[in-house]
């Protein structure tokens, strides 16, 4: 199973990076439930295809999002994907590089559940504010 769930993870992301997002939202169980940082403009959790669906489109209205390399691994009872992301501000064009980790959980060969974790939030936050940001690393 561990193989296995690695490869839905890395189809997931690859439908994201190459804007096939119809082959993404395929390995997405219809009960998925998206954890986000409480402090993010977009935090809280996300319930369905619907609710990721709605996620990714309040996310990109903030911001242009772009995943630059990834790695997926197993974790024994799902997998885990650790991103390099470029944030960019849709109101001030300013620009954040950080890494990003996903846990994910499966149920009946999809993903049913997604726990993120960002390097620095309030960077994050403050980006889609129009603050000008350092690079997290």
């Amino acid at each position: 199973m561990a193989e296995q769930h690695v490869a839905v993870v890395k189809r997931l992301v690859e439908g994201y990076v190459t804007g096939a997002l119809a082959a993404a939202f395929s390995t997405v169980h219809p009960d998925i439930v998206l954890h986000e940082a409480a402090g993010l403009p977009y935090g809280g959790e996300w319930v369905g295809l619907e609710g990721f669906q709605k996620l990714l489109e309040t996310i990109m209205s903030d911001y242009q999002l772009e995943v630059l390399g990834y790695q997926a691994f197993d974790t024994g009872a799902g997998a885990m994907v650790r991103m390099d992301t470029r944030f960019t501000s849709r109101r001030s064009g300013a620009v954040l590089e950080m890494p990003i980790v996903e846990l994910y959980g499966f149920t009946d060969g999809l993903i049913s559940d997604v726990d993120v974790f960002y390097k620095d939030t309030r960077a994050v936050a403050g980006l889609a504010e129009g603050q000008e940001t350092p690079a997290a690393s």
